[in-house]
Order: C-alpha cells, then sequence, then structure tokens
C-alpha cells in the first residue's frame, strides 16, 4: 500500500525520484532519504516503520485510510492496558454498576466558556481528581487564545454526569508559549521539528467508563487522521493508568506538577500531581489507536452511547 501511493504521488506530480528524495529531506533535515530509498519503497524491497510511513504520507498530503496501514501493536494488548483503569473503584466507575449494562447520551459543543464555567463540570472534578495550581491556569488561559477548532463532549447516565472530554486545535508555535510562560521552562525542542504546524490539546478529559473512553479516543484518532495539518497531540493526566497507557503509545514527558506521599502520577520512582504529556501524531496513529473500535472490547464492556435529543 505505501510502495504504491509513494509512486502514485510522484507520478502524479511529474517528479523524479531525486526530486521526491529532496522534498523528503526538506521536511525532517536528514539527507539519509536519496534515489535508492526512493526506489527500494517504491519495489517494496524497504519499508520505513509504520510511524515514518504515516509521517511521510501526511507531509506529502497523501490521503490514505488507518486500516490499510497495518499496526505492529496488536489491539487486543492496549485493551489489556485500559481495563486496569476501569477496575478500579471510584465514585462513578463502571465497576458498580457494569453488570447493569447502562446506556450513556451524550452532547456536543464548540462552546469552550461555557464549559469551563459549569458548575456541575467543577463538581464533578473535585469528585475524581483536585483541579488546583498550575493545571488550573492551564485551563483558564486557554480561551484567551485563538483556536482553529473546539470540541466539547459532556457524557450522561441518565441525568448524571459522568464523563467529559473538551479538545481544541490551535498553532503549535502558540502553545509552546504559553506552556513557557505558565510552566517557566523551555519546550521549543519537545515539538521539533513541526514548531511551525498544528497540535491538538485534549485539555480536559475523564471517562467513566471503559466504551465511553473507547468512544472519544476514536473521535481524537479520528480528527488527528483527518487532519494532514495537526502534528502533535497534548495531553494530560490525573491518574497513573492514563499516563502510563499513553508512555505505552509513544507519550513524552515535558512537564509534572508538585510530588506526593502517596496517589497521584507514577514517574519513575516518586509520585506527582499531575503530568503533561506530548504525542507526535504520526507515532500515535500507528499505535493500536489507530484501529482500535469497540467491536474489540469484551461484550460486558459495550454499552450504548448515544447523542441526546435534548
Amino acid at each position: 500500500m505505501f510502495s504504491l501511493l509513494i509512486k502514485k504521488f510522484r507520478d502524479s506530480h511529474n517528479l523524479s525520484q531525486e526530486d521526491l528524495a529532496q522534498i523528503l529531506i526538506s521536511f525532517n533535515g536528514r539527507d539519509s532519504i536519496d534515489v535508492t530509498t526512493i526506489s527500494r519503497w517504491e519495489r517494496g524491497i524497504n519499508t520505513p516503520s509504520v510511524a515514518n510511513q504515516l509521517y511521510t504520507l501526511r507531509k506529502l498530503s497523501i490521503d490514505f485510510t488507518l486500516s490499510s496501514i497495518a499496526s505492529n501493536y496488536p489491539p487486543h494488548r492496549l485493551i489489556n492496558l485500559l481495563k486496569p483503569r476501569f477496575s478500579r473503584f471510584s465514585a462513578l466507575s463502571d465497576k458498580p454498576y457494569r453488570k447493569l449494562a447502562p446506556s450513556f447520551t451524550y452532547t456536543e459543543s464548540d462552546d469552550l466558556e461555557n464549559f469551563l464555567m459549569d458548575d456541575d463540570l467543577v463538581k464533578f472534578s473535585e469528585t475524581m481528581f483536585a483541579i488546583e495550581g498550575e493545571t488550573e491556569d492551564f485551563w483558564h488561559s486557554l480561551p484567551k487564545t485563538t483556536f482553529d477548532h473546539v470540541r466539547v463532549f459532556r457524557f450522561f447516565k441518565g441525568s448524571n454526569l459522568v464523563a467529559h472530554l473538551a479538545y481544541v486545535v490551535m498553532n503549535t508555535i502558540d502553545i509552546i508559549t504559553l506552556l513557557e510562560k505558565l510552566y517557566k521552562t523551555e519546550f521549543s525542542s519537545d515539538f521539533a521539528p513541526e514548531v511551525d504546524g498544528k497540535t491538538l490539546i485534549c485539555f480536559s478529559g475523564y471517562a467513566s467508563d471503559l466504551a465511553i473512553y473507547m468512544f472519544f479516543t476514536k473521535v481524537v484518532v479520528r480528527q488527528l487522521a483527518d487532519n494532514h495539518r495537526i502534528d502533535w497531540l497534548i495531553g494530560h493526566s490525573f491518574i497513573n493508568e492514563d499516563w502510563q497507557i499513553h508512555k505505552k503509545l509513544g507519550a513524552k514527558l515535558i512537564y509534572q506538577g508538585d510530588n506526593l506521599e502517596e496517589g497521584g502520577v507514577k514517574v519513575g520512582k516518586q509520585r506527582v500531581r499531575f503530568v503533561v504529556f506530548n504525542s507526535s501524531v504520526p507515532t500515535l496513529l500507528a499505535s493500536p489507536l489507530g484501529v482500535l473500535c469497540e467491536q474489540d472490547l469484551d461484550k460486558k464492556y459495550c454499552k450504548i452511547i448515544e447523542l441526546s435529543q435534548d
């Protein structure tokens, strides 16, 4: 598939193999790509890693489907990483009512200001984890920034808020400036060489149920896959399992909160209040998140999730 896409792109743009090699060198600054490399790709003799295939296809704006780019990381392994996250007891976790196979509704909007001022969300967040200090500053600095795209989801079991997701897309250079101002740390190297591109920030999210987690994971992955301008994903976590999952999927820690005696997020041998991390979008899409679907879940985790008609 990769070999055919590269050959078709080169022919349709009337490029020589040398021309294509120079274009790719201009993207990543590496001179390891030459005519021989392109030739071996097109003949299927050599194939880059899945992440590098995705990087190349996205940089050349070549249309592709994630299902056509095989992942080397079986989906069931990711499911096994995710399940412990939802085996813990918490006030609104799925463990107490899993046998009831509940259904959920959700609302979708682009109203970020009202989301941040939502009393139900504040109470919910106080129940699930403490929002305070630097991370609260991060939340409230975002509405003052210009976004390309905003999406806010609220999930309900009956009338009770049980999960939420909010993400925005913005210029990578702007998020670097925001992070550096907030955390007094140099961040440019964490986003090289894509500092001129776009970043999707999952700045607020909590799933009380594995099916909901999978639902909004697919929403985010679809946004990343469909928009070739997005180079990075930024997220932050208060929960250790969430960070361990993202770390296994290639995420890099870019900031951590204050130390804690217990709980929080484990980083090495210490625990901290929260972590902020980023992932290269090609690396993330090359993970099982790109091809994972609800059918990969056990039946006991499959729930009905429908858009609210209110």
